[in-house]
This record gives structure tokens, sequence and C-alpha cells, in this order.
């Protein structure tokens, strides 16, 4: 279903009134499904990565245990220090229990603010 033209330049004149008064920009439904859909999108890649890495670094084990637990990461912060701590940690171990630990932990909460502590 579409507006007809006469309202639809209304409608686009009336949010940027909004926007202007509130100085804030108005995000429709579509742009933050679109927003959602590219974040998620965004964190499957950086999983795969991280396990891509892992796998080359620390071998197939430690990739396919690393899978599951990053899988449950939700905050791209949180996968962001891991890869810090995957290239810091010279033990696959100490680099797994690094990831249990943010999968435990509660500063990788969706949208948490803050900073979190330190991976590895």
């Amino acid at each position: 279903m579409r507006l007809p033209e006469p309202l639809e330049d209304d409608y686009h004149r009336a949010i940027q009134a909004i926007e202007e008064a509130e100085q804030m920009r108005y995000v429709t439904t579509a742009e933050r499904i679109g927003m959602r859909k590219g974040m998620e999108r965004g964190m499957e890649s950086e999983r795969t990565l991280l396990q891509r890495l892992a796998r080359r670094r620390f071998g197939d084990d430690v990739a396919e245990r690393a899978a599951v637990l990053l899988a449950r990461i939700q905050a791209p912060e949180t996968l962001e220090q891991l890869g810090e701590a995957l290239l810091d940690d010279a033990d696959g171990e100490v680099w797994l229990t690094a990831v249990q630990a943010r999968v435990d932990g509660a500063d990788d909460r969706k949208g948490a603010g803050g900073a979190a502590s330190p991976a590895g």
C-alpha cells in the first residue's frame, strides 16, 4: 500500500519538521529492520572470521569448540575484543577460556553500554 503522491510529500515535510524541531533523525520501521539485518550479517561475518583465524592459529578442535561459543555472543564489541585476544593468547585453551568467560559474563548483553573488560 502506498500513500497518494500529494500526501507523501506532506508526510515527508512533516517528518522533516519534526526532525528539525527535535534535532533528531526519524528512523522508519523499514530502516530499523534493515539496520538490524545488517548488524546480524556483520556479526555472523565476524564470528566466521574468528573461527577461521582460530582454526589457522590453534587448529580444528579449538575452532570447532569456539564456534559453538561464538554463536552465543551478541555484542559486537565482545567479538572485537576476542579477536584481539586471539592474537595475544599463545594457547588455544587460554583463548577458549576467554571466550567461555564472555559467554558466561554479564558484559555481553546486546546493546549494553559501557566498556567491557579485556578478553585475555
